[in-house]
């Protein structure tokens, strides 16, 4: 009984530590495992730092696309919530 009525008040809180998830990815980086930042880091090292700004915007870029689509999921998970119960 208590999980239906929780839902809509802990998903914006699901919300912001799903976006902080995919935010604090570069800590694998640090591990070993490569994320975003890491692939354009090893780009740049390949081109010798030749289009450094573009690899940057590109990888700021993927990460915003990201963070929009987790950011819509949750919304729309939300209303849906809202709506059933």
């Amino acid at each position: 009984m208590i999980f239906p009525q929780m839902l809509p008040v802990a998903m914006p809180n699901l919300e912001n530590a799903m976006i902080e998830l995919v935010k604090d990815t570069s800590v694998l980086y640090m591990i070993g495992l490569t994320d975003i930042m890491g692939k354009a880091k090893k780009l740049i090292t390949n081109d010798y730092g030749v289009r450094k700004l573009e690899v940057y915007l590109a990888a700021a870029c993927l990460y915003w696309v990201i963070t929009f689509v987790v950011s819509k999921a949750f919304r729309q998970l939300s209303r849906k919530c809202i709506r059933e119960w």
